[in-house]
């Protein structure tokens, strides 16, 4: 079939799994989406080589279910994995759920609903769920004063959280693909790649206080809790090309994205001090161009911290953050049990 009027999809939303060595914790998330298949959504399961049960799970689903698809990724890596669900994605939305996470189907559901006709980008809010303890912390940043429109992100985001998680949006699917918005694969820090460059085509972005995600926190064996050498350096990478990419397009509400980078740039400086010595100098050459990346900062955090690591220098505020994030780990968890 050829040249004839591209039909609009019956599916409402896509939703797309990256599933890999998480057989504890796919049934729960699985289950979870499982409601929204009456809301004319469907799944799409992508499978990396588990060493574990958890694609032979997957695949009890998708024989159970029309809606629930099961595909294997075509290299590594979460990247991969979510550029493969994007490229059979037929749906009107796009949602990005990690494996070892969960949602709240209704209020999912009420989200959908919800989104106006020339809406590109839904953002809302989310929980923190800590597998320790099974408490959950709301993470709460747009309130019913929020007004639609990319030009008040400035006013959503908290510059000292992490904003740019792909999960916690939803994707009008036809906005993705003419800009060719995939994940830059083989590197970490892929969402605070994708979140910048989404935002410079500069979508029609609406905003709801209400929370569907369910993001699993200190979970064993997580991609989150180990951090190698390479992926510091790869993470601080990312971090300068998204600062120099939101300068280049000089709109006012980058100025807030900025500084949430510029913030997260020197939180990674807390790693360096957990390497071994030859690794710790190879850590410290990742931060050569601070000076180029922080400056100018309109954060008054960000402005104080980068002096201070003039005057201590990588290592010596790497073990000051240390410090510090011990403490706030306890205070989290006391808040939340």
């Amino acid at each position: 079939m050829g040249g004839g009027r591209k039909v609009k999809s019956v599916m409402l939303a896509t939703i797309i799994v990256p599933i890999f060595n998480i057989e504890h914790y796919i049934k729960q998330c699985i289950d979870s989406l499982l409601p929204l298949l009456k809301h004319k959504c469907e799944i799409i399961m992508v499978a990396g080589n588990s060493s574990d049960c958890t694609n032979d799970v997957a695949l009890q689903y998708a024989a159970q279910y029309a809606d629930v698809q099961f595909i294997y990724q075509n290299g590594k890596g979460l990247s991969n994995a979510r550029n493969c669900g994007l490229r059979v994605a037929k749906a009107e939305f796009t949602i990005f759920v990690d494996g070892d996470d969960f949602v709240d189907a209704a209020v999912l559901s009420r989200l959908l609903d919800s989104i106006t006709s020339n809406t590109d980008v839904l953002m809302t809010n989310f929980y923190r769920n800590y597998e320790n303890n099974g408490s959950e912390i709301l993470i709460s940043e747009i309130n019913n004063n929020a007004s639609n429109g990319l030009e008040n992100l400035q006013y959503i985001i908290n510059p000292h959280k992490c904003f740019w998680n792909v999960w916690r949006n939803i994707y009008r699917t036809d906005f993705l693909q003419k800009h060719d918005l995939l994940f830059l694969e083989n590197t970490y820090a892929e969402d605070i790649d994708y979140f910048s460059r989404v935002c410079i085509e500069k979508p029609v972005m609406q905003y709801s206080k209400e929370a569907f995600y369910h993001y699993r926190m200190d979970r064993k064996g997580s991609l989150m809790n180990d951090v190698p050498l390479v992926r510091l350096e790869q993470t601080v990478h990312v971090i300068e090309e998204s600062v120099q990419r939101l300068r280049n397009c000089k709109e006012p509400w980058t100025e807030a994205v900025i500084s949430g980078f510029q913030f997260e740039y020197l939180l990674n400086m807390v790693f360096v001090c957990n390497y071994s010595k030859q690794q710790r100098k190879q850590a410290i050459k990742s931060f050569t161009t601070f000076h180029q990346v922080l400056c100018p900062a309109c954060d008054c955090l960000v402005r104080w911290l980068t002096r201070i690591v003039s005057i201590l220098g990588i290592r010596g505020v790497s073990r000051v953050l240390s410090m510090i994030r011990c403490l706030k780990r306890k205070i989290e968890h006391r808040k939340a049990t």
